[in-house]
Parts: structure tokens; C-alpha cells; sequence
């Protein structure tokens, strides 16, 4: 039933991760509200290098495993989406607590890795679904 989208979601989660990457690069120039406003820091900041790369990679992990979960056949992507839901979700929470005084290129970090959760869900959700149906409708169907 769903074959065909599945061939292409590698293509889809990649696409989707080089939007995220642009959205967190272009997050890195915005100025810091905290800095300017709290602290009264009003000269130039530098370009967040480190912190930026650090998000770019650590939100790289929950697209590639999602992308990992979805190439597989049947009861095996709820298995393996249920895997990845597991460490994400946690973390997800956690960067949205440390979200109060954050950088911008924080804030989008967080707002990625909550779409990365959703898109998750979302699948988890449309794999399961689907795979009941295929079973009820064959017990009907004998």
C-alpha cells in the first residue's frame, strides 16, 4: 500500500534535514536577544561556529535514524521507529527546557529536533494503522 512512498523517504528525510541545516546556519547570524537586552553586550558577537556544527550533527542522528527505520518491510519499521522514539523524545525535552535564555540558533535547533519527532510520530502512527488494517481486512477477506 504504501511501497512507492516508502522507496522515496530517504530522499524526503534528506531534503527535509538540508532545509534544517539552511534554517540553523541562518540561525546562527541572528543577534542575541539575551546578549543585547540582559547583559547590555552590545558590540558584535562572533558567528557561533562550534555550538552550530554541535547541533548540525547531534539533529543528523535523529533524521539518519529515521531514515534507517523506514527502509525496512512491515512490523519492522514500528519496531525500529519505536526504537528511535525512545532516546529522541527525552532529549527533545530536554533541549526544551535549557530554551529560556538560549541563542536563536538554540531556538531552531529545538524547533528541528521537534520535527524530526513529529515526522516520527506521524510515520509511526501511518505504519501501525496501516498494518492492522492489512491484517483485519485479511481475516475478513478468508
Amino acid at each position: 500500500m504504501f511501497e512507492q512512498v516508502y522507496r522515496h523517504t530517504t530522499k524526503i528525510i534528506a531534503a527535509i534535514y538540508l532545509v534544517m541545516v539552511a534554517l540553523l546556519l541562518w540561525a546562527g547570524t541572528q543577534a542575541d536577544g539575551y546578549l543585547i537586552n540582559v547583559r547590555h553586550i552590545t558590540e558584535a558577537q562572533p558567528y557561533p561556529t562550534r555550538p552550530v556544527l554541535i547541533a548540525l550533527l547531534v539533529l543528523a542522528v535523529p533524521y539518519a535514524m529515521f531514515a534507517w527505520a523506514l527502509r525496512s518491510h512491515s512490523w519492522g519499521r514500528v519496531l525500529k521507529l519505536l526504537v528511535c522514539l525512545i532516546p529522541d523524545v527525552p532529549l527533545t525535552l530536554l533541549i526544551g527546557v535549557t530554551i529560556l535564555h538560549a541563542p536563536p540558533y538554540h531556538v531552531f535547533f529545538f524547533v528541528c529536533r521537534s520535527l524530526a519527532d513529529a515526522i516520527s510520530a506521524g510515520s509511526f502512527a501511518i505504519i501501525y494503522f496501516a498494518g492492522l488494517m492489512q491484517e483485519v481486512g485479511g481475516q475478513y477477506m478468508n
